[in-house]
């Protein structure tokens, strides 16, 4: 008998999400959306610490209508090893979402003047990485 199911990669369960883009390419787009909506400056002022950082070597990113979504892997995949970081601009809070295949997702918000020690913990938790945010203004 012939099987006629199809075969199913890894990766196919992983639901590939896009591709990740330079952090200069990142920054500019959360520029531009900046520039819409002013009050979400946090973002790019965390975007932009970041992306300054010897850290940014090790990391990916890229930004979607989503949000803006940090890896350790240039190859994207929407629900595995991501961490999609979201700024509240009404409530003036971050978000900070770790997905994971297995769904062990870490879910954490916490106010602006947190948000930049939050992405250094998590970085570092997720994936290994010493961040040092600069001081924002």
């Amino acid at each position: 008998m012939k099987d006629i199911t199809p075969r199913h990669s890894h990766d196919s369960w992983r639901r590939q999400a896009g591709k990740t883009m330079p952090w200069q390419w990142v920054c500019d787009e959360i520029a531009q959306m900046v520039a819409k909506h002013p009050c979400s400056e946090p973002l790019l002022k965390l975007a932009k610490s970041l992306a300054d950082s010897p850290a940014a070597a090790e990391l990916y990113s890229t930004y979607s209508l989503s949000g803006w979504i940090i890896t350790d892997t240039p190859h994207l995949h929407w629900n595995d090893n991501i961490l999609l970081v979201r700024y509240d601009a009404r409530k003036k809070r971050f978000e900070f979402e770790h997905r994971t295949l297995a769904k062990h997702n870490d879910i954490q918000d916490c106010s602006e003047a947190e948000g930049p020690e939050k992405l250094k913990l998590f970085l570092r938790y997720k994936y290994g990485v010493l961040f040092e945010p600069t001081p924002q203004t």
